[in-house]
């Protein structure tokens, strides 16, 4: 049967030609290898475009995975980046330490020194470390959500994959009944042919 396939993406759709009556017909991509009456002269047909269909399907899996593998991607590289902001936190954190080691073991002030306003440096970079190392905690209940989410979505992939191949069988199994009934039909014409024939060859006879 002749066809062909016109529009993009699930738009797709299938031009062809009733075998029985030769109506023009048009179906969804998606409708191929099925049953369908003519709405014409009501014989069921097969509607082409199997291997378009197939193809479509294994181009949409492989859409899904490469998002997948682009989604693994960024969230890697986002947990390094979280890594070593956690590093560089710590690293300040242990200098601030040291340097107020450093000063308990200095000289202690003079009385006119001591009557100043105490340094208030130290204690606000150790409330800037707290706060960051919350920020970066949050970070990491955001990153487990989002690996959750992608587990449920390559789980999703592959269960579409297997549909696609489930349904690839099953479309082979179809083709190969279409042709052996097409071929049962054939050789039950030529019989009828065949018998007309020779009942006109009687008649004449006759």
């Amino acid at each position: 049967m002749n066809y062909t396939v016109k529009g993009a993406g699930r738009n797709r759709k299938v031009a062809f030609t009733c075998p029985t009556c030769g109506a023009a017909i048009e179906s969804p991509l998606s409708d191929a290898g099925q049953n369908f009456p003519c709405p014409t002269c009501g014989r069921d047909f097969v509607t082409p475009g199997i291997p378009e269909l197939e193809q479509s399907r294994r181009e949409e899996a492989a859409q899904v995975a490469a998002q997948v593998r682009a989604q693994k991607i960024r969230e890697h590289e986002a947990a390094e980046r979280r890594a070593r902001d956690a590093q560089e936190a710590r690293d300040r954190e242990e200098q601030l330490v040291k340097a107020a080691e450093r000063a308990k073991t200095q000289t202690p002030l003079p009385q006119a020194q001591l009557a100043r306003p105490p340094d208030r440096s130290i204690s606000q970079a150790a409330f800037a470390v707290v706060l960051l190392l919350v920020v970066v905690a949050g970070y990491g209940a955001v990153v487990r959500t989002m690996q959750s989410k992608l587990d449920r979505l390559e789980s999703r992939l592959n269960e579409l994959t297997k549909t696609v191949d489930r349904n690839a069988t099953d479309l082979e199994s179809l083709r190969l009944t279409v042709n052996r009934n097409a071929g049962a039909l054939n050789s039950l014409t030529d019989t009828v042919n065949y018998n007309a024939d020779a009942a006109n060859r009687n008649n004449r006879l006759r």
